[in-house]
């Protein structure tokens, strides 16, 4: 390749490193002529090519080449789609992208790069000291807690209260050790150029400077104010977090010197080494979104009736969702049976479902808080151990339309959001229905049996997919009547417990505004095979199912007809 093909003078080299091929050749950088080597894994033109700047200093400190290797981070491949039918253009395309980085980097037009990428410069510091963090950034000064325990590395929290959120509202294992530090929040747009990992570190009186120097007048009078009160021994952590120009904090911390009784941040003292503190970050704010969470969801608390299949896999996405507060209700056990459609497994056989998805969710999950209950709704309410009217949901995964109806009675009196879920025999179909959340708006579970051409309540739930009949009931028995089964898959149990979350989270977003009913279909060949009837409602295409996804309400509902009588 010649200028037109951004490498001048390219040379083949013996593949090294693990590399099926590599070449090497000069660029132009600005004034500069640096020399470039290309690396090809035997995965190309399936990846990227590997770009080394060589030496990685050949244009001094500049963001996104590694030091040691020269590593360049010309693209983040994730969601790089490339053309296997063209791989010289690849190569091309690759290399005019570092060009374009070295030159911005040699130019020092992106010098606000190294401050999005501090926490991974600062990570590979020599004799760096990691700890777990679980502190949220924020915009003040304030003192904080580093905790040693058991673990391998301390943590670094605001207070022992937010360190036992971390393990879902437990106490702090023990024993522990803590100790305090100070939290330094710097201003936006600080321009912290990280030490070079082969290079010196920073000087007392350098991390002095570039700390204090770079905080508000108001935060340097609180810093000066809180460690300014006592005296110090030993050294001191000093956490601090730098804003990113392209959204939220870096965390690092350093470990100064203590000298003549001060904090070393108020000391004149230049004697003794600054250590770098690396953080492994698990604050609540990092994690949930994350992991494609909603912070805002942190604070609602969600009752769920029923732990079975469906259930089950409601409770666990809703924490995954980033519900943090949850409560659990269901009085039966885990069985053997139950294993192949259920989200536990085997360990959790002969334990109550509510208490082993208590266990499975916290074990899993920081910041979590469970209640499980191994009783009855009924039990629990009558009992005064659930104020219904505390929660901003209920969510009903029972498959007992008797006690549903009863339940969506009572929530209705209490001007309670609830969604029911079910799922139809063979897995032909789920649903979810939310009520009470459009107040005086109608829709309910109650409107599901009611027969709008007649006056009395039906018992035919008219949104099923299923017809039935009394003399050949859907239920099967694989070795007698104790093991009673309705035939459905843990897929489609996956499926409805999806639809019914996904509601959940609209409703408690603001983003449903109705009270909808939502189906999904399957395949219904296993059911018209074993001889039974599809209803009328199964014809209806997902288009005609969304559309119609309100017109379920019956205006002789004996529930919610009277909140539609004084709104009509």
């Amino acid at each position: 390749m010649g200028e037109g093909g951004v490498l001048l003078t390219p040379r083949i080299l013996a593949p090294v490193g693990g590399y099926a091929a590599a070449l090497e050749g000069d660029v132009r950088v600005g004034p500069r002529r640096v020399k470039l080597r290309i690396c090809l894994l035997d995965s190309f033109p399936g990846c990227l090519p590997h770009i080394y700047l060589m030496p990685w200093n050949a244009l001094g400190f500049i963001p996104h080449v590694r030091e040691g290797d020269g590593y360049i981070c010309f693209l983040d491949p994730e969601g790089v789609i490339l053309d296997r039918a063209r791989p010289a253009q690849v190569v091309t395309e690759s290399l005019r992208r570092t060009i374009h980085l070295l030159e911005a980097g040699f130019g020092k037009t992106n010098q606000a790069d190294f401050v999005d990428e501090f926490e991974a410069h600062w990570s590979r510091m020599p004799g760096a000291t990691w700890l777990w963090s679980i502190l949220e950034p924020e915009t003040f000064v304030r003192s904080v807690a580093v905790v040693e325990t058991d673990n391998a590395m301390p943590f670094v929290a605001a207070n022992e209260s937010a360190l036992s959120a971390y393990w879902n509202g437990n106490t702090v294992p023990s024993p522990r050790k803590i100790r305090g530090a100070v939290y330094l929040p710097l201003e936006p747009g600080t321009l912290l150029i990280p030490p070079r990992s082969n290079g010196p570190m920073w000087s007392v009186a350098e991390a002095r400077e570039k700390l204090l120097g770079a905080l508000s007048e108001e935060n340097r009078r609180l810093a000066t104010s809180l460690i300014g009160s006592r005296k110090y021994t030993g050294a001191q952590d000093v956490i601090v977090g730098l804003p990113r120009p392209s959204g939220g904090f870096n965390l690092f911390g350093v470990r100064l010197p203590a000298a003549d009784g001060l904090h070393p941040l108020l000391s004149s003292s230049s004697a003794g080494a600054v250590s770098p503190l690396a953080l492994l970050r698990l604050e609540r704010p990092f994690l949930v979104p994350r992991g494609g969470a909603d912070n805002g969801l942190a604070s609602k608390r969600v009752l769920l009736i029923g732990c079975g299949a469906v259930g089950g896999h409601v409770a666990l996405e809703l924490a995954r969702a980033g519900v943090l507060e949850l409560t659990l209700v269901d009085s039966d056990v885990l069985h053997p049976e139950n294993t192949f459609r259920h989200v536990l497994g085997r360990r959790y056989w002969f334990i109550r479902k509510a208490e082993a998805l208590k266990q499975e969710i916290q074990a899993n999950l920081p910041y979590v808080r469970v209640r499980a209950f191994t009783d009855s709704i009924e039990s629990v309410t009558s009992s005064g151990l659930i104020d219904i009217a505390a929660y901003d949901i209920v969510i009903c995964a029972l498959g007992a339309p008797t006690l549903e109806l009863l339940l969506n009675e009572q929530l209705h009196l209490a001007s309670r959001r609830v969604i029911f879920t079910w799922v139809d025999p063979f897995g032909i179909g789920g649903h979810a229905l939310l009520a009470g959340n459009a107040p005086g708006g109608g829709g309910c579970f109650s409107c599901l049996y009611t027969d709008p051409g007649a006056a009395d309540a039906g018992i035919v739930n008219r949104a099923s997919f299923a017809v039935a009949d009394p003399a050949k009931p859907f239920g099967r028995v694989l070795t007698g009547c104790g093991n009673l089964h309705t035939p459905y898959g843990s897929l489609d149990a996956v499926r409805t417990a999806s639809l019914a979350t996904r509601l959940a989270i609209d409703a408690l977003t603001g983003k449903e505004p109705g009270n909808p009913l939502r189906s999904w279909k399957g395949d219904p060949a296993a059911y018209l095979d074993a001889g039974f009837e599809l209803s009328k409602r199964f014809a209806a295409s997902d288009d005609q199912l969304d559309r119609l996804r309100y017109e379920y309400r019956v205006s002789a509902c004996p529930v919610c007809s009277v909140d539609q009588g004084r709104n009509g």
